[in-house]
C-alpha cells in the first residue's frame, strides 16, 4: 500500500518553508533560499562573444555580467556555423560560480506536471524510472508516438504513471504554446537577457511533489490558502 503523504506550507518573514510527511514522518523539506540568484532552467537570449577552439566552447553573453560557457557538444547543430556575434537562444544547465559564468545548452527543455517537453531532439521517448511495470511503460510509449511530431521529445515524469492520453495531449499543447512565446521573444528581442523563467517557489515544489499520494496540504498564510484553492 502507498504511503499516504501530507504537505505543510509555512510563511515566516516573507520566506516559505515546506515540508513533506509521509505516514506523519518527515521525508523532504525545502526552504526558499533569497540569498542565491538560480539560474538554472532559464532560458536566455544569448550572444556569441568569442570563440575558443582550444576548450571546444563559445563564451556567450547572456546579460548577467559574467560570459556563459557553451561547449561544442551542447550546440544543437555544427558548432562550424555559428560565429562571434550571432544570436542564439539557450538554457542554463548549472550555475557558475564567483569566478565564473553559467554553463549553457542549445537543448531547450521545459518541465510541467507530467512530462517534460524537448523540442529539436529526435531522442527516444524517456519514462520516468520509478514507473516500474512494463505494462505502463509500453502504454506510455504508445501516447508518445500519437501525439508527438517531427523533431520533437518527451520524458513521462512519475506523476504521469496511470494518466490517459487526452491529458498527456493538453499538457504537450500548452508546452508547445511556451516554446513557440520564447522563440517569439528571442525574434523580437534584440539585446541579451532572459526569456524565460521557472515559476515561484511554491508553485515550482508543488509541481514537483504534488502527486495522487497526496492527501492534505495544511498551510498558516492567507495568501498561500488561496493559491492553493486554485491549484
Amino acid at each position: 500500500m502507498d504511503e499516504e503523504k501530507t504537505m505543510l506550507v509555512s510563511k515566516a518573514l516573507e520566506e516559505i518553508r515546506i515540508a513533506i510527511l509521509e505516514e506523519d514522518k518527515l521525508s523532504e523539506i525545502f526552504f526558499e533560499d533569497f540569498e542565491t540568484d538560480r539560474n538554472i532552467g532559464k532560458i536566455f537570449l544569448g550572444i556569441i562573444e568569442n570563440r575558443v577552439p582550444s576548450l571546444e566552447a563559445f563564451f556567450v553573453n547572456i546579460g548577467l555580467g559574467k560570459n556563459g560557457f557553451l561547449r561544442y557538444r551542447d550546440v544543437l547543430d555544427d558548432p562550424n556555423q555559428y560565429k562571434v556575434g550571432d544570436k542564439i537562444l539557450v538554457q542554463v544547465r548549472k550555475d557558475g560560480g564567483t569566478r565564473k559564468g553559467p554553463q549553457l545548452s542549445m537543448q531547450i527543455s521545459l518541465p510541467g506536471k507530467y512530462l517534460v517537453y524537448i523540442p529539436n531532439s529526435n531522442e527516444s521517448i524517456g519514462i520516468s524510472r520509478k514507473i516500474l511495470q512494463e505494462k505502463e511503460r509500453i502504454r506510455l510509449r504508445q501516447v508518445a508516438k500519437k501525439i508527438l511530431i517531427d523533431n520533437e521529445s518527451i520524458i513521462f515524469r512519475t506523476n504521469s504513471e496511470g494518466i490517459d492520453e487526452k491529458e498527456v495531449e493538453v499538457e504537450l499543447s500548452e508546452m508547445r504554446k511556451m516554446y513557440n512565446s520564447i522563440l517569439q521573444r528571442f525574434h523580437s528581442q534584440k539585446n541579451p537577457g532572459v526569456l524565460y523563467e521557472e515559476s515561484d517557489f511554491l508553485e515550482y515544489i508543488l509541481r514537483e511533489r504534488l502527486d495522487s499520494k497526496t492527501k492534505k496540504i495544511i498551510t498558516d498564510d492567507r495568501q498561500i490558502f488561496r493559491k492553493l484553492k486554485k491549484v
